[in-house]
C-alpha cells in the first residue's frame, strides 16, 4: 500500500516526495516566475473634455442648456421637471 492511502482525501492537497502535505494553489501561485515587463505602449487618443456650459432659464428656473465639448461639438441639455 501506498503511503499517500495513509491520508484522508482534502481537496487541495498534494503528498510531497518529502511526505509533508502542501496546498496545490500554493505550489502552483509562482510556477511560470515572474518576467520583465513589456515596452511602453503607444498613447492613445486624446481625451474629451467640457468646456463651458451655457444654460437657458424662464423665470429664473433652468430650463434646458448646451454643453460644448473640447472639440467644439455640442450637445443639448435637456431639463424635465419633477
Amino acid at each position: 500500500m501506498s503511503r499517500i492511502d495513509n491520508y484522508a482525501v482534502r481537496s487541495g492537497r498534494v503528498l510531497g516526495e518529502d511526505d509533508k502535505e502542501y496546498n496545490i494553489v500554493d505550489l502552483l501561485q509562482n510556477v511560470g516566475g515572474t518576467g520583465e515587463p513589456g515596452p511602453k505602449g503607444d498613447p492613445g487618443p486624446a481625451g474629451k473634455g467640457v468646456k463651458p456650459i451655457a444654460l437657458t432659464t424662464t423665470d429664473g428656473a433652468v430650463t434646458g442648456g448646451t454643453v460644448t465639448y473640447t472639440d467644439n461639438t455640442t450637445a443639448a441639455i435637456a431639463v424635465t421637471e419633477g
